[in-house]
Order: C-alpha cells, then sequence, then structure tokens
C-alpha cells in the first residue's frame, strides 16, 4: 500500500519515483543530443495551368468551374490586387498604364487569393496559373499530401465531372485526386537545418564570409550575383541562405538588427521549379510528399549534398573539428550519418519534448517526502525545455493533423 503525502513514501513507490527521475534525465539527454541541429521543411507550392495546349496543337482547359472567379470572391478570405493590364485586342500586359493611354482598350489582371486553412493558400494569378502554398510546415505532424488533396476538395474551384448518376464524395474526392497528380506540378519547397545556439556561434559568422550578399540577420549562399546578361542561360535548381531564426520573434522582429549571444541560425535550401523539371528528379513528385519523414528519405541524398556545398565546404579545418566536437562525432563520415538519421527531424524532437513533459506529469502525481528535492529537479527541467523551446522556432501544429502534438507551455504554466 502506497503512502500518503503525508506519511512519505514506501519502498517500491520510492523506487518507482527514483526510476522515473532517471529516465527524465535520460530523456533530456537524448532530446539534447537531436536537438543540435534539427531538420525540418517549412514551405511547398505547386501550380498548374488554367489553359494548355498539348503536342498535337489541341486547347485543355483546367476543371475547374465556370465561375470559379466568382466563387473565388465569394470565398471569406478573399484578397484581390491588381498586379497589371492586358490589352484586349493584341493581348500585351504591361504592369502599370502610361496617363496617356485609354483603360478601356485594357483589362485588369488582378490576383486572388484565398486561404483554405490557416496555413494554405490557393492563388489564381490573374492570367493562367493556379498555385497551392503550404507554410510553416516544421511542426506539422500530418501529410502534406493530403493537405493539397483537401484544399482541392473543400475551395468548390475545382469540378467533378461525375460519370455515374449518383455520385459521392468519395467521387470527387477521387477526380480531385487525379487533378493533383495530372494537372498540378512541383514548383518549390524549403527544407531548414537549424543549428542549436553553441553551433549557430561559430558557423553563422563563417558562411557570412562567402555570402553573396547579407542583410542584416539574413546571408544569401547561393546562386552569385551574375553580371547583367552573364548568368542569362544559367539553371538553378536550388537556392541556399542562412539567417537569424531568434531575431525573427515577434519582441524583436520590428527592431534593428541585432545578435545577441544565444541566438540561434538556420540553413535554408529552397528547391526551385528547375529542380522538378529536370529529369534526374523525377522521383519528386506531388504524391511523394507525405510526412515529415516520407520527405526527408526522399531528398536525403539533394539535402546532404547541399549541405556539405554550402556549409561544410566553407568551414574551415578547426571550425569542422568544433562542428563535430559539438555534435559528439569524431569525423566528418560519423557527422554526416547523424545527419542522415530521422530523430533530428523536427516533429521528432516534437513528440520528445512532450513525452518529457508527460513524464513530468505523471510523476507529480506521486506522494513522497522528499518533495523539496523534486520541486527542484522539476524547476531544472522547466528551464531546460523552456531554453529549447526559445531555441526553436515553434509553430501550432495544424488542426487537421492525424499526430496532433501540443505546443509546449510557457515556463510559467509548466507546472
Amino acid at each position: 500500500m502506497i503512502a500518503g503525502a503525508a506519511g512519505g513514501m514506501d519502498w517500491l513507490e520510492s523506487a518507482c519515483f527514483e526510476a522515473d527521475v532517471d529516465t527524465i534525465h535520460y530523456l533530456r539527454a537524448q532530446y539534447l543530443d537531436k536537438s543540435m541541429v534539427i531538420q525540418a521543411d517549412d514551405y511547398l507550392q505547386i501550380t498548374a495551368k488554367l489553359n494548355t495546349t498539348t503536342a498535337k496543337g489541341k486547347r485543355k482547359r483546367l476543371s475547374v468551374a465556370d465561375d470559379f472567379i466568382e466563387v473565388m470572391d465569394a470565398h471569406p478570405t478573399i484578397q484581390r490586387s491588381v498586379k497589371g493590364y492586358i490589352h484586349r485586342d493584341t493581348g500585351a500586359y504591361l504592369e502599370t498604364l502610361p496617363d496617356a493611354v485609354d483603360i478601356r482598350f485594357y483589362r485588369k489582371v488582378e490576383v486572388r487569393t484565398i486561404q483554405p486553412d490557416k496555413y494554405t493558400v490557393l492563388i489564381y494569378n490573374g492570367r493562367n496559373h493556379f498555385q497551392i502554398k503550404i507554410h510553416k510546415l516544421a511542426h506539422f505532424a500530418g501529410c502534406r499530401y493530403r493537405t493539397l488533396l483537401n484544399t482541392l476538395v473543400d475551395c468548390n474551384v475545382f469540378v467533378h465531372k461525375a460519370r455515374v448518376s449518383n455520385p459521392t464524395r468519395n467521387h470527387k474526392r477521387d477526380s480531385m485526386r487525379n487533378i493533383l497528380k495530372r494537372d498540378f506540378k512541383m514548383n518549390m519547397f524549403e527544407w531548414g537545418f537549424t543549428f542549436n545556439a553553441e553551433i549557430s556561434a561559430f558557423v553563422a559568422p563563417a558562411l557570412r564570409r562567402s555570402a553573396v550578399l547579407t542583410l542584416d540577420g539574413m546571408s544569401y549562399l547561393y546562386p552569385p550575383l551574375f553580371e547583367s546578361g552573364s548568368g542569362k542561360n544559367k539553371v538553378i535548381q536550388a537556392t541556399a541562405k542562412i539567417y537569424n531564426v531568434s531575431a525573427l520573434q515577434e519582441s524583436r522582429k520590428d527592431n534593428p538588427y541585432e545578435y545577441i549571444v544565444g541566438d540561434i541560425f538556420k540553413f535554408e535550401i529552397t528547391y526551385t521549379p528547375a529542380f522538378f523539371q529536370s529529369k534526374n528528379h523525377k522521383y519528386a513528385t506531388i504524391p511523394a510528399f507525405k510526412l515529415q519523414r516520407d520527405i526527408f528519405a526522399l531528398l536525403l541524398k539533394d539535402n546532404l549534398g547541399q549541405f556539405e556545398k554550402h556549409v561544410l565546404n566553407n568551414l574551415t579545418k578547426n571550425e569542422k573539428t568544433k562542428l563535430f566536437i559539438a555534435t559528439g562525432t569524431p569525423n566528418l563520415g560519423e557527422f554526416m550519418q547523424k545527419l542522415s538519421n530521422a530523430v533530428s527531424l523536427q516533429t521528432n524532437v516534437d513528440i520528445d519534448g512532450r513525452v518529457i513533459l508527460d513524464r513530468l506529469a505523471a510523476l507529480e502525481n506521486l506522494s513522497f517526502e522528499r518533495y523539496a528535492e523534486f520541486c527542484a529537479f522539476r524547476a531544472e527541467t522547466r528551464d531546460f525545455m523552456a531554453t529549447q523551446q526559445s531555441n526553436v522556432d515553434m509553430r501550432k501544429p495544424r488542426n487537421n493533423s492525424p499526430i496532433l502534438i501540443k505546443k509546449a507551455k510557457s515556463p510559467n504554466t509548466l507546472f
């Protein structure tokens, strides 16, 4: 029988308490190790043409409602902006109209944007392109492909041409899936490596040395700034930059840029349309972009190649040694092997943080006489978690995520 708080713990409860404390110490060590370099996707964009011409010269139209403009205008989140003007007879496009031009001969090009959910937008550019963009994916534990499919199903812009007399929602969903796979193409994708404060302190200044351009906390590493016309025919499949994540916090983002000890930096790769159009990357199709761990495996070779090219190759021998020591790896091979391990994914780190908090919550319910000892341990863990939270750009997961990972509480409300 377990004694109450006043009577202290019996030997069994005491053993459980001490075992749980050891477990949490182990989990914290693992969490910290995985948090040294965190990997995650952040942004995905796909595109489709409203009207296309086949190889045989036949015109083809995307399966959209005849009144899709009115449908978008009726959406509660609609935003419209004029981006240019097209001549009604010649089709000539002008970004701005000179004062002497008769506006009656031109029609406005209006970009329409609706927001099906907090992190997803659907855009019609007013000319011939649709885009779907998903932002802030780092902490999203759900399926990116399913989110795109849900957008097509729910926005009512795209139409299902029923071939049965009594179509169901499943028929519509299958039709939208065909549109997504057949007509949309991957257009842009971002993957990032977030360094902890210790690594950021020497990696960020090192990469600034080789930066093409640095503005405040943002250093652009690739592509180079071409002289006029010299880079015209160069195909850029990926761009690279490193920036100060901590400086983007609400309390600092409107202030002049300043590096503060403890700031963390993120190395970010942006894959361009040219990457997805290349015959070497036929595996990077829309249906392949599912969970974060699936994308990690899909683009592992590409991501590590970009990391080696723009990060490791720009570090001195001493800086590389510091990186290996900080990450607990003896050499380059071991370090790259560590980057190849999915435990460093943001969604996995989020789960680990949640496990630590859940363990503490369970431990808090135990009755024991060494309450002061537990309070000190609890405060220590609270401070640890608060530090880790401030070192990562935390964002709430989507409500439609199949695995809902709650955002950790603030330091003042952890317990």
